[in-house]
């Protein structure tokens, strides 16, 4: 139920070295088939916990800490050429929201 759960919500390890693992195989696909790589768009979709409570979807590893240091993650992803991020954020209302605007602010500084 747990592995059915996080594939259909999406969710699994949010970290850089996870998204690196994943895009490998398309990076070789990639190679073999002689496209180049930088011609793909890169997205990534993060978990991030806002809180100091348990994510809600049993097995996910989100991005956690304070926001400069969720900043320094998604900065990564960045550099690793994801053009997009999407984030599923814990709480998922208006005040969880609210609570990334923080992460943005240290992304702009």
């Amino acid at each position: 139920r747990r592995d059915r759960q996080q594939e259909l919500v999406g969710i699994g390890d949010s970290s850089l070295e996870a998204y690196a693992a994943a895009w490998a195989p398309i990076e070789r696909a990639c190679v073999k088939h002689r496209r180049d790589p930088a011609t793909l768009a890169r997205h990534a979709t993060v978990g991030v916990n806002l809180t100091d409570s348990a994510y809600p979807v049993p097995g996910a590893r989100p991005l956690a800490g304070s926001p400069a240091a969720i900043a320094d993650v998604l900065q990564g992803f960045a550099a690793a050429g994801v053009a997009h991020v999407s984030i599923m954020p814990h709480p998922w209302t208006a005040a969880g929201i609210e609570r990334f605007g923080a992460v943005l602010e240290a992304l702009r500084d």
